[in-house]
């Protein structure tokens, strides 16, 4: 009986949500309520809201409690789920790149490292932090610089290359949500989305010669999210690691039998794990003290830091959990 009537509420909240989305002048409502609500009602509106069929603007509100617009196309899936996901998806990683980021003074760098449509910088770009996005999809550059520049960002940069662990050219798999694609053509097919996957031609370029190119930069946080390709651009970037001690916000897919090797390569260098866990909708930070604690079936996302006082603040905010 309860089931039925928890099964009715539901229903009749997303004809609701559906009903109030058929007007521009309404949207603002749905906004609200999202940006405030308990994560089981975001997820359900995540899942159940239908996209409305004309142009508005989204506003999120950044964990700083800072409003970024998103201009939302009729047209463009893309912008609708990239209005959602900051308070949908990996809720975790959004905490702990807030902390990061109110720790380092705003004139460290930022690299988004697999930028897709750049929301990941939205909080650091919030705080005028600049910020480099290395994506190798040119064609996702447009709805960024939209954002940015409504948001009136203007301390960042593009860089349209694929960060490896060597040089050169090579082909680059874009896969139909554009949010798997990578190097790795297994990887981009494993998108879930409708439609078919585009390999094209990108430049190469380590990150440790990126950085000979570029002395004046002086990167504090590094986000990886390369589907596949993280352990190749740490080791070929162990120069900038050892010099710069960045914190390192990264993803590791359950697949990756490289995850194991990405802890120890990064705990010979001193640092410590964080698992970044969105257990039954409650983010927490997880401290990982071993390598054979790592599950990488219930956790994705990671954070490692180096610098004594940030994993201080950090510990002060986490809970120990055995993930074997």
């Amino acid at each position: 009986m309860v089931s039925i009537f928890k099964n009715s509420s539901k229903k009749v909240i997303q004809v609701l949500i559906n009903k109030i989305l058929l007007k521009k002048n309404s949207v603002f409502i749905i906004n609200s309520i999202y940006e405030k609500a308990p994560s089981w009602l975001i997820n359900y509106i995540w899942g159940h809201a239908k996209q409305p069929t004309f142009n508005f603007n989204w506003k999120i509100k950044l964990l700083n409690s800072k409003i970024v617009e998103v201009p939302v196309s009729a047209n463009d899936i893309k912008s609708w789920e990239f209005a959602l996901s900051y308070k949908w998806s990996d809720k975790c990683l959004t905490i702990a790149e807030a902390i990061v980021n109110d720790f380092y003074p705003s004139n460290y760098h930022y690299f988004d490292i697999g930028a897709n449509m750049g929301l990941r910088s939205l909080y650091p770009l919030s705080i005028n932090r600049p910020v480099i996005l290395f994506e190798p999809n040119s064609k996702l550059k447009v709805f960024s610089e939209n954002v940015f520049n409504q948001n009136k960002f203007s301390n960042y940069k593009f860089e349209n290359i694929c960060l490896s662990d060597k040089a050169g050219e090579l082909e680059f798999y874009v896969s139909p949500s554009s949010y798997m694609s990578s190097i790795f053509k297994e990887n981009a097919e494993m998108d879930k989305a409708s439609g078919t996957v585009e390999a094209i031609k990108v430049q190469a370029i380590t990150l440790d010669d990126y950085m000979k190119n570029n002395t004046t930069l002086s990167p504090k946080i590094l986000k990886i999210d390369t589907e596949g390709n993280e352990l190749s651009i740490l080791k070929a970037g162990k120069n900038t690691l050892d010099i710069f001690s960045p914190v390192i916000l990264t993803e590791i897919l359950s697949h990756n039998t490289e995850g194991i090797e990405i802890f120890d390569f990064l705990n010979e260098r001193k640092y410590t794990c964080y698992a970044l866990s969105d257990d039954q909708n409650i983010s927490r930070i997880i401290k990982i003290k071993k390598s054979n604690e790592l599950d990488f079936e219930k956790v994705n996302n990671y954070l490692f830091v180096k610098d004594s006082e940030l994993g201080k603040i950090i510990d002060a905010k986490s809970s120990q959990l055995n993930l074997k």
